[in-house]
């Protein structure tokens, strides 16, 4: 069992039904500790609300256990607060996760130095155990789509870097999806993001490189050295751009990124005859400015969010955020850059993530300098207006990972093992 560490609770939405009974599964010892000091911390919580008998301080003194004793009180009660959960990562980021209901969830660490291996939690993230013969694998993305789930990262030893996963009655193994060519420029030894297509055709990017795999649905291999679409017309173009996230479009795929040195960039979907895998990209800040965009959420073909870093020198660098908002996204012009400060978020930072739950949206990433910890921004606009969310006093880790569950709750990880659980309550 990994260590157990601080979660987010906030008031004021959804019950969360049976997470709290997972919770309180994982946290036998906290309640038990805690009804014999205090004479049944539930019935107390129920009667006292949280206030006498379960101070947070006084578990401590007398169990020596503050950190369990806060996510029982804490799943007791429903009320506001931060309660422990962990991440599965001891590096220093979380770089995939995947729920598949409240409690049942997947992650994966590939780029930490302890990156190897794939994770399984039951409880909604509060704790994680690594998954049996999965241990040569570095995950960095992971999804499903149509009950199947896709893994995106590396097989050392034995090679391969997309995988589908099966489950046989609880027991899970998977299959390469293929096996990368030997050509340096156009093959993906080592997967960053898997996005899948409603016909089937799976897109993997690399990682450390430009390159892409398109897998069609008949299980035709293509290899590419770029994403951009002048590739349409001359296949050997060294046009090209550092893709880190692709999602499936209506027709095609889109993605983020950045080259180094330049604005940051959409990459749209090419409307050129002959596109596939082909994207248009659409550069979103100032030609003197430069950015790197790490995630992003599409509503649909016109409502969209992007996050990442602004990397300007000599300028004010919040968290980069670009909206739009029925609007074309092949138009630079359309998206609408969110100023935080005008909101009273006047910290500088980088987003990694953003997690959504219809218009309510997640943003975890880390403040500059780093030694700050992260941050978590919320919306309930769909990225219009932003509250600063991060837990105090003290610095959260950096933030690398969200997923925002359907019930209000949200989970967000980083490295070192820990994370964190917000309970809408």
């Amino acid at each position: 069992m990994k260590p157990i560490f601080y979660a987010l609770l906030l008031t004021g939405a959804v019950s969360c039904g049976k997470a709290a009974d997972s919770t309180n599964n994982n946290t036998n010892n906290a309640t038990t500790n805690n009804a014999t000091t205090n004479n049944n911390a539930t019935n107390n919580n129920e009667t006292n609300n949280n206030a006498t008998n379960n101070n947070a301080t006084n578990n401590n003194a007398t169990n020596n256990n503050a950190t369990n004793n806060a996510t029982n009180n804490a799943t007791n009660n429903g009320v506001g607060g931060w309660v422990p959960a962990s991440s599965a990562c001891a590096g220093s980021k979380t770089n995939a996760i995947w729920f598949d209901d409240r409690n049942n969830g997947y992650a994966g660490c590939g780029e930490g130095a302890d990156g190897y291996g794939f994770f399984k939690t039951v409880d909604g993230g509060m704790n994680w155990t690594e998954v049996f013969d999965f241990e040569s694998l570095r995950i960095n993305d992971i999804t499903r789509v149509d009950g199947t789930l896709y893994l995106a990262g590396i097989r050392n030893p034995g090679g391969g870097s997309a995988f589908k996963v099966a489950d046989d009655n609880g027991t899970l193994s998977y299959t390469v999806m293929f096996t990368p060519s030997n050509n340096a420029f156009n093959s993906v030894a080592q997967a960053e993001n898997i996005a899948v297509q409603a016909d089937g055709s799976v897109l993997v990017d690399s990682l450390t490189g430009r390159s892409a795999t398109l897998v069609a649905a008949n299980g035709d291999v293509t290899e590419t050295s770029t994403l951009h679409e002048d590739a349409i017309a001359d296949p050997d173009t060294t046009s090209s751009f550092q893709v880190r996230r692709v999602r499936p479009a209506a027709t095609g795929f889109m993605g983020v990124g950045s080259t180094i040195n330049e604005p940051a960039q959409f990459m749209a979907p090419s409307a050129l005859p002959g596109a596939t895998f082909h994207m248009h990209p659409v550069e979103l800040q100032e030609s003197f400015e430069s950015g790197e965009l790490l995630d992003f959420w599409t509503w649909s073909p016109t409502k969209m969010l992007l996050v990442g870093w602004n990397q300007t020198t000599n300028a004010n660098r919040s968290p980069l955020i670009f909206r739009l908002d029925g609007t074309d996204p092949a138009v630079a012009a359309n998206w609408k850059k969110v100023n935080l400060r005008a909101q009273g978020i006047e910290y500088e930072g980088g987003a990694y993530a953003l997690a959504v739950n219809g218009d309510k949206t997640v943003v975890v990433g880390t403040k500059f300098p780093s030694s700050q910890g992260g941050f978590v921004l919320h919306s309930v606009d769909a990225g219009t207006t932003w509250t600063d969310i991060t837990p105090g006093p003290d610095k959260p880790v950096e933030l690398s990972n969200a997923w925002y569950f359907a019930n209000g709750d949200i989970y967000v990880a980083g490295g070192g093992y820990k994370g964190f659980v917000y309970r809408a309550n």
